[in-house]
């Protein structure tokens, strides 16, 4: 169907983003494929527990698990806490 990886390209400006009930399952069952960690699992400020990986073929993807709902004043002063 003439698909190429990204990795015979040079990469891919796309990024899979999956919502999963347990990141940290899933990225340990992601390393069993052969996955190569961009970020680990992190709670974030903005209420999820997320990371990045890239698989064999040159995909990236974020995998994430929704921990909690936070309000755009508490996600500001978070996101300032880091900086």
């Amino acid at each position: 169907m003439g698909a190429i990886s990204p990795e015979t390209i040079g990469g891919s400006p796309v990024n899979l983003l999956i919502y999963t009930k347990d990141v940290d399952a899933s990225f340990a069952q992601a390393g069993e494929a052969g996955r190569t960690v961009l970020m680990p699992p992190t709670d974030m400020f903005w209420g999820d527990r997320y990371g990045k990986l890239r698989d064999p073929f040159g995909h990236q993807w974020a995998i994430a698990t929704h921990r909690e709902d936070v309000s755009p004043d508490e996600m500001a002063r978070r996101m300032a806490a880091m900086a």
